[in-house]
């Protein structure tokens, strides 16, 4: 999914009066709080991840409450395809600590938000073993076939590693896992941290791209 940050320029509407505002926000006033920004994105599914203590709106209609200082990801499913408009409603002298992220696909199947995983099996040598688990979702039912190609690239930005996996996807959730062995592996260490970047591209038997994400990722050294 695409990834836009939603900082700046929210308007804030209190017992104080109409205000901007910007993230991380505590209200100051003991009433109701309401916050509102205008985007410009469209999609087919999207999610807000906040982290505070709010009623998240998109129209005025409401998707979910967030409790809780970590950061929760709202399904707003398709609501953004006709209004723009976000809001958070805000109680007792709520605030938001972090900043508030918005998750977007143009495609009814997509690759979840944060479900980009790579786990490391063994390490043999220069090479080591790492398992990509990714997980899809959507709303199509209709049985087709998929693939996901993965790529890995090295702390110098340069591709080190290319695989693809090709699936059969009926709907809803499905976790895609594939097995890669990297021939020249760099390990994650406290004083040498190695930082590779996976990259996965999700599109149909058509070669149509339905989705992308990228997650940062170390090889681990057993215990």
């Amino acid at each position: 999914m695409k990834v836009t940050e939603l900082t700046k320029q929210w308007q804030c509407n209190s017992e104080r009066g109409k205000s901007a505002v910007t993230f991380p926000y505590v209200s100051p006033c003991f009433g109701k709080v309401d916050l509102r920004i205008c985007t410009d994105v469209t999609a087919s599914r999207a999610f807000l991840g906040v982290s505070g203590v709010a009623d998240v709106y998109v129209g005025g209609e409401c998707f979910g409450t967030v409790v809780g200082a970590s950061r929760r990801l709202v399904p707003l499913g398709n609501s953004l395809g006709s209004e723009g408009t976000i809001g958070l409603s805000l109680e007792d002298g709520g605030g938001i600590t972090r900043g508030v992220k918005l998750h977007y696909s143009d495609s009814r199947t997509y690759i979840r938000p944060y479900g980009l995983f790579v786990r490391t099996e063994s390490v043999d040598g220069q090479g080591a073993e790492i398992v990509i688990e990714t997980e899809i979702d959507g709303d199509e039912y209709e049985k087709r076939k998929l693939s996901v190609e993965y790529s890995i690239i090295n702390a110098r930005g340069k591709r080190s590693c290319r695989k693809k996996k090709n699936f059969v996807y009926t709907g809803g959730e499905k976790t895609v896992a594939l097995p890669v062995k990297m021939r020249r592996a760099y390990p994650y260490l406290s004083d040498q941290p190695y930082v590779y970047t996976l990259r996965a591209v999700l599109s149909d038997q058509n070669g149509n791209v339905l989705d992308e994400a990228e997650t940062p990722f170390g090889i681990t050294l057993p215990n």
